[in-house]
């Protein structure tokens, strides 16, 4: 597959997804999406693409959410299920853009290699400073602070991290240079750490980097 093809895949196939989501299920991780798929001479054509694999999926209704748990994937959750707090179409659209990444530059960006872990280091507290030092500027993260409440004991875990932890926004990476500026404000977007300020599926469709896609 020429880059050109697999790029054409990529936002094809993530626009799709989008659709999907704009269903109300959650447990959105990348291998949850499954591409389909046929060489016809010389080009590649996209047969379907499905979220599929949703035994950890939920229903959850508009104006409704989960609570209490951990939900999902701790490499595509968000901040606020990593918090056990309110989980639901936002939440969605911050593993979408998680998703988007490892579509795009090939990449799961909060997994852990736990065999080069120091020995008594959590591999959650590696992806929550992870999770801050590329998406939470300080807007964000205060608005995600005031969402979870100072009564959440995540509260305190969450200010511990910001202490001690500087911020390395995604877009300053070794290598990604060359990114589309499109493509990064999009996933900003997506991956606000407030809840409340991260775009829904049906923007997300709308947004510049899908002009073209159909």
């Amino acid at each position: 597959m020429t880059e050109t093809s697999f790029t054409w895949v990529a936002e094809r196939s993530l626009r799709l997804v989008l659709i999907g989501i704009a269903k109300p299920v959650l447990d959105v991780k990348a291998n949850n999406v499954v591409v389909e798929l046929r060489q016809d001479a010389n080009q590649l054509v996209l047969e379907q693409v499905q979220l599929a694999d949703l035994e950890d999926a939920a229903h959850v209704p508009p104006g409704m959410s989960i609570y209490g748990l951990q939900t999902g994937n701790y490499m595509w959750r968000s901040p606020e299920a990593h918090a056990s707090h309110y989980v639901n179409k936002p939440s969605d659209m911050f593993s979408f853009g998680i998703v988007c990444v490892y579509a795009v530059r090939k990449r799961v960006i909060f997994a852990i290699n736990e065999e080069k872990l120091e020995e008594g280091v959590d591999p959650l507290a590696v992806v929550l400073r992870r999770q801050i030092s590329y998406f939470a500027d300080p807007a964000g993260l205060l608005g995600f602070l005031n969402y979870i409440g100072e009564e959440s004991p995540w509260f305190e875990v969450f200010g511990d991290i910001i202490d001690k932890s500087p911020r390395q926004p995604f877009y300053l990476w070794k290598g990604w240079e060359d990114v589309d500026k499109d493509f990064k404000d999009l996933v900003g977007r997506l991956t606000n750490f407030d809840p409340a300020k991260r775009i829904t599926a049906r923007e997300a469709l709308e947004h510049p980097w899908f002009k073209g896609v159909w």
